[in-house]
């Protein structure tokens, strides 16, 4: 694909995200970080925060933390999500992450269509990395701490891509669990999505006996045309309805986390 198409070009040529946000926007801050968390949870029952950033010069400087194990890269996009939830049953959290056949239950607003629709059209645990090695739901003795599984999950963006989930962490005080992308994703014949273009890591904390402080952190490089691209919102939408699944909530339950784009929280 021509780079004259990609959104970080569009964005040096000084075009403008679907959703503004500042260009002095802060890098989010995650807990591992030995420092305080940004955003920081909210008390429990109160919607998630969101801190967004899209400044693709700040995201080009950007040195993640060492913990997140991420390298230095541009990006389009690093969004995190902080909230608090209740936790009686961790077993029964494993088992939300074993059942990859149940993702596609996950909903999500979107702001473009003004509508709730599937996060993931297909998930499909995999035996490998490998698109056609299909194969059932994971059992609880095959997720191994440190060891990845993977999964082909098709979204209504990209289609079809192959990504990795490690638990890398469970215990009854933390739990701590990597997603990426092991293969590249592509539109019509391009590739769009380069091998690690979507990353997330989720950390969770235990903070009572039944409440927990939940936080996440996503970054996006997707080489192609702007229009194409999710806003800032949208991931916002999607990273939350992350959340209400970990915290089993009802995913499409009123409100959305961001009605419209420029609702999105700063």
């Amino acid at each position: 694909m021509s780079p004259g198409l990609t959104r970080r070009t569009l964005l040096l040529a000084g075009a403008l995200l679907p959703l503004r946000v500042a260009a002095a926007a802060e890098l989010p801050v995650p807990p591992c970080a030995g420092e305080t968390p940004r955003p920081a949870p909210p008390r429990l029952g109160q919607p998630p925060a969101v801190l967004a950033c899209t400044d693709s010069d700040l995201l080009a400087a950007w040195q993640p933390p060492a913990c997140l194990g991420w390298r230095a890269k541009p990006a389009d996009v690093v969004l995190a999500l902080a909230a608090r939830f209740r936790l009686d049953d961790i077993e029964a959290l494993l088992a939300r992450f074993t059942a990859i056949s149940a993702l596609t239950r996950i909903r999500y607003w979107s702001v473009t269509r003004e509508a709730w629709r599937p996060l993931f059209l297909d998930a499909v645990p995999l035996s490998r990395a490998d698109p056609a090695a299909t194969r059932g739901d994971f059992r609880r003795d095959e997720i191994v701490l440190g060891e990845p599984v993977h999964v082909l999950l098709e979204d209504d963006l990209i289609g079809a891509v192959v990504h990795s989930i490690t638990v890398e962490a469970f215990s009854p005080e933390l739990i701590r669990v990597a997603m990426r992308n092991v293969l590249p994703g592509g539109v019509l014949g391009m590739e769009v999505l380069p091998v690690d273009g979507l990353e997330m890591v989720l950390l969770l904390e235990r903070e009572e006996p039944s409440i927990w402080r939940y936080w996440s952190i996503m970054r996006a490089t997707i080489e192609a045309p702007d229009f194409m691209l999710p806003s800032a919102a949208s991931y916002a939408n999607r990273a939350a309805a992350i959340f209400r699944y970990v915290a089993s909530l009802p995913t499409d339950a009123e409100p959305p986390l961001v009605r419209r784009s420029r609702d999105l929280p700063s």
